[in-house]
């Protein structure tokens, strides 16, 4: 009881000393720019800010950049200011952030400068628009209404500027005799202003009078003038009339200018009107500042009352800080006294518990009595528990090491059949009676025994690594001399994926060094593969060879980079796990990095690896000195003949197609990420077919689009666009919905059969696949083909839609186009290009489309009912031949007759009798 009192004694005492200090009002200050003229405003804001307690007031300058004072009001709107007070730097761009402040409720004072728009609070400044008619009098009056004026705008897009550019045209505009000749925008800046007036100057153009629209821009005006020696022919005119050094009034009186006028900067106004707004009161929305023009006669009149009010402000700021500094005295010794008063209350609060404390050590000391043979119970029962994890661990462990064992055992088994094959294939290889094609599809067939062999050693090779039998057999070599001829080997490939592979080596470094070639390869031509394998079409490939040093000792540096997709952070710790592959649709076995990993750390390196959204890199490092007892003998010459890893499977055959190699033939498009497949189903085909092939699916859609092929075979799994995907896609396009698609891939259940027939494809053949049934396969899609075309072509010219097939995407575009032609077949100037505008498809697509369905070139078709219906007015109507040629579109009666001739085998006019 007595503690909760004095614990609510603190809390008061505490709180009274904090009760007095009322909620700050905070004002945020967006300025457009930083100068002589915005200083004196937000010292005027500053000094009348000073004269009440609750306000806070935050300034920010923009410096003239339009996304700076974007980003400085969404500050101030994310701090919750209670007010905004805004002098946008151009009316366009800073509309929409102004705007979206007053929507969330923010009251918005405008300074100076407006937006285009109503939605905000209030505004104050000078009347721009007025400064600009009194400016155009003064100068009227100046020169007699009878000379030449050069006018000097302000930022282009600035609300000042164009409003003083619109109140001068006004007034100057009404006598003909004065004459603006130039006008220009220097963006409030006297350097831009010096600079562009001298050139015009230097045209041998003179004026009797330059205007600029602020003193700093007429102060460089005048300097230009001065270094051409024609300042005192001049009439120089300004705005803004700033006090003090540099100020437009000491500029009048130092003959630099003839006149400025007052631009009022009314900074002790804004605030009033900002604290009426926020006290709501009542107010103006809108508030005019005057003006008045400064010339040599009051001039030095208002630099005496400047100067003067410049020295009370002085003695003001003066007295502000003295009367802070005992304010911050009071509210320390303030502070001291209510903490001395909270350091005795929190004595008494401590003795009473350190009392209570003592009362509870005995009960304590029981309980914690009774945890501790709770606590003794329970790690009798985890150690019975962890006993039984252990037993789990170990039967686990030799169940894994069982597997591991039949794996290695197997991947043993697979040598002897792969040698037997491998054998066999070479000797009929050496044959001399072969035909070209069979000795093409022995070599695929030995290149990818070859690649099982490689990947089956690579396996036996990581499982020795795990168990500490794989030993380094290294040799003395040139890193860069095999690397570099590893890189020519591999150019082909690069080149045809449209990859620029590249190569760079640091100059005054040796690379000879001692390393196992054959497990160096796999490092470094399974970065590579990886690369090729996910770096896009026109991307690019980069290798670095250097020498760093690392804990004081040399280390050979290879970086492998690539652009494309990066490998996301979450990714990165688990990719040289072996078995591990990120989701991309690329295939793999998920072993290649982890071999990488292993053969680096054999080598007593490293392997990592960096990058960002756009790029990865693989760093390897390897050291160069090795124990010498594990070095081999031979030179480093004698390295260079070792065989080589094959990367990836290169094509047997350029993939792409010219437009003047397309014969009669029907073509087939063939899309997968494999070379070797692509060859191999080319080898097949290429007999009867013209095959085009893609190596991904999204160079196989465009080259789709650009030929319209009689029948697509694609892969499914595909980097970047897989199967699936294009052939939805396809089925969906209007050029291309007709292609029958057969998905031939490795995924054979029955779900993924499912979503491949759900796409619009037309077959799906697992791999690996029998040659006759994808044959057969295909044959039977293009007789389906042919028989539709018949269909279709014999339905053209019917008098009636199908609406049994008006559902079906290619019967849709038949009846769409014979209604087409139909409605315009009269129209003699009616071209291919008109018609293929009006169906969505190029001169290109359209021809490919109706000669696919119907047999019949767009042309055709429409020379084809146009004689019918000129059979059809022979029948029925008394119109002459002629007549009846140019009403159905013929702009020949002669071509007509020889076309009628041809289709009907009779003239018209036979015909008619």
């Amino acid at each position: 009881m007595i503690r909760g009192l004095l614990f609510g004694l603190l809390i008061a005492v505490l709180f009274h000393s904090c009760e007095r200090k009322s909620r700050k009002m905070v004002i945020g200050v967006s300025q457009c720019s930083d100068d002589a003229w915005r200083d004196k405003m937000n010292m005027e804001m500053l000094h009348e800010t000073a004269l009440h307690s609750n306000i806070e007031l935050i300034v920010l300058s923009a410096n003239d950049n339009n996304e700076q004072q974007i980003q400085h009001i969404q500050q101030l709107i994310d701090q919750k200011v209670d007010l905004l007070i805004i002098s946008p730097n151009e009316a366009a761009p800073l509309t929409p952030v102004v705007e979206k402040a007053y929507d969330l409720g923010f009251p918005v004072l405008l300074v100076d400068r407006k937006i285009l728009s109503d939605r905000y609070t209030a505004f104050i400044g000078a009347d721009n628009y007025a400064i600009g008619q009194e400016v155009g009098t003064y100068v009227s009056t100046v020169l007699g209404r009878a000379g030449t004026v050069l006018e000097i705008k302000g930022l282009e897009g600035s609300t000042p500027a164009i409003d003083r550019n619109q109140g001068f045209y006004s007034t100057t505009s009404r006598f003909p005799d004065l004459k603006v000749v130039e006008s220009f925008d220097a963006e409030w800046s006297e350097d831009i202003a010096y600079e562009k007036t001298l050139a015009f100057l230097n045209s041998q153009k003179r004026v009797d009078l330059i205007f600029a629209h602020n003193d700093r821009m007429a102060s460089g005006a005048f300097k230009a003038a001065k270094e051409l020696g024609i300042q005192d022919s001049i009439a120089f005119v300004g705005i803004d009339a700033l006090p003090g050094e540099d100020g437009g009034i000491e500029k009048v009186l130092e003959k630099e200018l003839t006149a400025t006028f007052i631009y009022p900067t009314g900074g002790d106004r804004i605030i009033q009107l900002a604290l009426k707004i926020l006290n709501d009161e009542t107010y103006e929305k809108n508030n005019p500042l005057v003006t008045a023009v400064v010339d040599f006669t009051n001039a030095r009149v208002l630099k005496l009352q400047s100067d003067e009010i410049l020295d009370q402000r002085d003695k003001i700021d003066y007295f502000n800080t003295r009367i802070d500094v005992f304010t911050s005295q009071y509210a320390m010794q303030q502070y001291l006294l209510y903490s001395a008063i909270a350091i005795v209350l929190l004595l008494v609060v401590l003795s009473l518990v350190q009392y209570r404390a003592y009362r509870s050590k005995t009960l304590m000391t029981i309980k914690l009595e009774q945890k501790n043979d709770a606590i003794s119970k329970q790690k009798q029962i985890v150690e019975e528990q962890r006993d039984q994890l252990v037993e789990l661990s170990r039967k686990l462990e030799e169940a894994t090491f069982a597997k591991l064992m039949f794996f290695t055992n197997i991947s043993h088994e697979f040598r002897t059949p792969l040698t037997l094959i491998a054998g066999p294939l070479g000797t009929l290889l050496e044959s001399e009676d072969l035909k070209s094609n069979q000795k093409r599809l022995l070599t695929l067939a030995q290149r990818n025994v070859e690649i099982l062999l490689k990947l089956v050693d690579q396996i036996i090779d990581f499982r020795k690594f795990e168990t500490g039998q794989l030993h380094l057999d290294l040799q003395w070599g040139d890193i860069k001399q095999v690397i570099e001829s590893w890189n020519e080997s591999v150019q082909e490939l690069a080149i045809k994926k449209r990859v620029r592979l590249s190569f760079s080596s640091m100059s005054d470094v040796s690379y000879t060094m001692p390393f196992d070639l054959l497990k160096f390869e796999s490092i470094y031509l399974n970065l590579l593969s990886n690369a090729l394998k996910f770096t896009p079409s026109d991307g690019f490939i980069k290798v670095n060879l250097a020498q760093i040093e690392k804990d004081g000792q040399p280390f050979l540096s290879i970086e492998v980079s690539n652009s494309g997709k990066g490998i996301p952070k979450e990714n990165r710790d688990r990719l040289f796990d072996r078995y591990y592959q990120i989701e991309s649709g690329a295939g793999g076995s998920g072993i290649g990095l982890a071999i990488v990993k292993a053969f680096a750390e054999l080598h007593r390196g490293s392997v990592e690896v960096v990058g960002d959204t756009s790029s990865t890199t693989f760093k390897v490092l390897l050291p160069y000195h090795q124990p010498v007892a594990e070095i081999g003998k031979h030179s480093p010459e004698a390295i260079a003949d070792r065989p080589m890893i094959p990367v990836v499977p290169q094509p047997t055959k350029d993939p792409f197609v010219n437009e003047q190699d397309i014969d009669d033939r029907q073509k087939v498009l063939v899309i997968d990420d494999n070379p070797e497949i692509c060859s191999y189903v080319r080898l097949i085909l290429e007999s009867k077919f013209l095959v085009l092939e893609a190596e991904d699916g999204l160079s196989g859609y465009k080259i789709a689009m650009k030929h319209v092929p009689d029948l697509i075979i694609s892969d499914v799994m595909m980097p970047g666009m897989d199967g699936v995907d294009l052939s939805r896609k396809l089925k969906t396009e209007i050029s291309t919905s007709h292609i029958p698609i057969i998905l031939l891939t490795a995924c054979s259940l029955d779900e993924q059969r499912i979503t491949g027939l759900e796409s619009g494809a037309d077959d799906y053949i697992s791999k690996p696949f029998n040659v006759k049934i994808l044959e057969a396969r295909i044959q039977n899609l293009l007789e389906n083909r042919k028989r539709l075309k018949e269909v279709f072509s014999a339905g053209f010219f019917s008098k009636s839609d199908s609406p049994e097939l008006d559902k079906d995407a290619d019967q849709s575009f038949i009846n769409k186009f014979r209604h087409l032609l139909e409605d315009n077949y009269t129209e003699s100037e009616l071209n291919v290009e008109d018609l293929g505008r009006n169906m969505g498809l190029s001169r290109s697509q359209l021809y490919r489309k109706t000669k696919a369905l119907t047999n019949y070139s767009p042309n055709e078709l429409l020379r084809i009912m146009r004689l019918q219906k000129a059979q059809e007015l022979i029948n029925t109507s008394e119109l002459s031949v002629s007549e009846i040629a140019y009403r159905v579109g013929f702009t020949s009666p002669s071509y007509f007759a020889k076309c009628f001739k041809d289709y009907y085998d009779k003239s018209p006019t036979d015909y008619q009798k």
